[in-house]
C-alpha cells in the first residue's frame, strides 16, 4: 500500500487553501491596524501644530490692552499663519464676563483643511483709572 492515498490528495490541497485564506485575512488585518496607526499618526501630528499655533495666538492676545480687548484690532481677529504653516488659519475672539468687568473670555481656534482646533482663556485686565478732579 501506498503513504500517499488517491482520496486524501485532494482534502491536503483544501487543507493548503484554507490556511492560505487564513494568512491572506489575517495579513489584510493587520495592514489595516497599521494603515489606521498611521492615519492617526498624522492626525497627531496636525493636532500638535495646531496647539502650539493656538498657544502662539492667545499669547498675543493675552499682551493686549483692556481696550483692545473689548474690541479686538483686524489684525488679530483673523489670519493665515506664514509658510511653512499657511495650511493654517486662526480665529480669535474676546468678550467681558457677565458682572466681571476686568476678566475677559478669549478663544483661538485653529482651522485647516479637514479640521480644527479651538483653545479658551481667561485674561484678566483691569481697565485705565479715572481719577476724578478735585
Amino acid at each position: 500500500m501506498s503513504p500517499f492515498n488517491a482520496d486524501r490528495s485532494g482534502f491536503v490541497l483544501l487543507e493548503a487553501v484554507v490556511a492560505l485564506l487564513v494568512l491572506a485575512l489575517v495579513g489584510s488585518a493587520a495592514l489595516s491596524v497599521a494603515g489606521g496607526g498611521l492615519r492617526v499618526s498624522g492626525r497627531g501630528a496636525r493636532l500638535l501644530e495646531a496647539r502650539a499655533l493656538a498657544d502662539d495666538r492667545l499669547a498675543a492676545l493675552r499682551l493686549l490692552s483692556h481696550d483692545d480687548l473689548q474690541d479686538l484690532p483686524d489684525s488679530l481677529e483673523t489670519g493665515r499663519f506664514e509658510p511653512p504653516f499657511d495650511a493654517y488659519h486662526w480665529t480669535a475672539r474676546s468678550g467681558e464676563v457677565r458682572d466681571e468687568p476686568a476678566l475677559f473670555d478669549v478663544a483661538v481656534e485653529i482651522t485647516w483643511d479637514g479640521g480644527a482646533w479651538q483653545l479658551d482663556s481667561r485674561v484678566y485686565r483691569p481697565g485705565p483709572i479715572v481719577r476724578e478732579a478735585p
